[in-house]
C-alpha cells in the first residue's frame, strides 16, 4: 500500500482535502441543496467534501481504537495535558456550534482549527508508536 494512504497519514491526508473543499468560495459552490438558516445552506460542493471527512474520521476511530491501549497509557501518564486538549477541542466544537447562533462569521475557523490541531496531533503521535497493524 503507498505510504500515504497509510494510518495516520491517510485519514489526515483525507480532512485536509475536505477542508480545502469546504474553503471553496461562496461564487463557485453551486446550488443551495439544504438550507439550515438564513446563512447557513450545504451546498453540492459542500456534500462532496463530507464524502472524505466522513471516511477520514471512520478511519479515524478505527486507528484510534486498535491504538487504545497506547492512549490509555498516555492519558494515565499525563492527565493534565490530556485534560488541557479535551478542554480545547470541546472549546472548538462549542465555537462551531455558536457560529450558527452569533453574527462573528470566523467563529467556525476559529474552532475548527482548535478542534483539528489537536485531532491531528493526537492521529500523528498514535501513529508514530511501535504498532503492527493486523493484515
Amino acid at each position: 500500500m503507498n505510504s500515504a494512504l497509510k494510518w495516520p497519514k491517510g485519514p489526515v491526508f483525507l480532512l485536509i482535502l475536505s477542508l480545502l473543499i469546504f474553503m471553496v468560495p461562496s461564487s463557485l459552490k453551486g446550488p443551495v441543496l439544504l438550507k439550515i438558516s438564513e446563512e447557513h445552506s450545504l451546498s453540492l460542493i459542500n456534500m462532496l467534501a463530507l464524502i472524505p471527512m466522513l471516511v477520514a474520521l471512520i478511519w479515524i476511530q478505527k486507528g484510534l481504537w486498535k491504538r487504545r491501549i497506547y492512549l490509555f497509557n498516555r492519558v494515565t501518564l499525563y492527565p493534565g495535558a490530556t485534560t488541557l486538549m479535551v478542554f480545547i477541542m470541546g472549546l472548538g466544537l462549542g465555537m462551531v456550534l455558536a457560529h450558527a447562533f452569533s453574527g462573528f462569521r470566523y467563529w467556525w475557523a476559529i474552532g475548527g482549527a482548535f478542534f483539528i490541531t489537536i485531532l491531528v496531533a493526537v492521529i500523528l503521535k498514535s501513529g508514530k508508536t511501535n504498532f503492527k497493524e493486523k493484515q
